[in-house]
């Protein structure tokens, strides 16, 4: 696990997660469906994010319940944040940047415990630029 060339595929790997997310709910924010619809598919959408990318940071042969409970409980929490974010007056990329700034954060603090690397400068780190993503997405929304 210290090796540089693991860490550098996670990073990778992350990076690829996240622009994948930004693509799938930009898509989806732009067919401007009714809310509900905005919430299922992306929690569909989530889903499969969550799930390799907790499973990447742990490695093991099988996918514990543990991290299948996790991106469950996870992607409904998106869906439901896509749902309110559909009731703002927003265009599809500030709602897929909110949404997958969620992504962002949850994905890389959960993974960052999971490879037992969770400081609190780290955290500090995530909800800074979770306070930075959000205001900019409300500004941007609101002006």
């Amino acid at each position: 696990r210290t090796i540089q060339l693991l860490r550098a595929a996670h990073a990778v790997g992350f990076l690829i997660t996240i622009a994948t997310c930004i693509f799938l709910i930009g898509t989806l924010f732009g067919f401007k469906l009714p809310f509900w619809v905005n919430g299922i598919v992306t929690a569909i959408s989530l889903f499969p994010l969550f799930l390799q990318g907790l499973w990447s940071a742990v490695l093991d042969q099988r996918i514990s319940g543990n991290i299948w409970r996790q991106s469950l409980i996870l992607s409904v929490v998106g869906g439901e944040i896509s749902m309110a974010i559909s009731l703002l007056p927003t265009i599809p990329l500030v709602a897929a940047i909110l949404v997958s700034g969620y992504l962002y954060v949850t994905l890389g603090l959960l993974q960052q415990k999971l490879e037992e690397r969770l400081f609190i400068k780290t955290v500090n780190e995530y909800l800074i630029v979770a306070a930075m993503v959000l205001a900019a997405a409300l500004y941007v929304t609101f002006k």
